[in-house]
């Protein structure tokens, strides 16, 4: 999973036709899905989450505050 602005590595790289001038290049590399968070609307924090029974099955709820987080 790429995640904006999470796990940022710098790559050098050697002058090419597509990048004459060469350098370092900053960019966003890969993390395990295990380690992405759900971020809550409601109290706007990353939160796991768990199943509340409501009148037709599950929905996720937001661990921190309880809030209902699929309507």
């Amino acid at each position: 999973v790429t995640v904006e602005g999470v796990n940022e590595v710098k790559r050098h790289t050697k002058p090419s036709q597509s990048n004459p001038q060469g350098g370092i290049i900053t960019k966003e590399a890969p993390i395990n899905a295990s380690n992405v968070m759900l971020v809550c609307p409601s109290c706007k924090k990353p939160t796991r989450v768990k199943k509340v029974a409501n009148g037709d099955g599950f929905a996720r709820a937001c661990k921190k505050c309880g809030e209902v987080i699929d309507k």
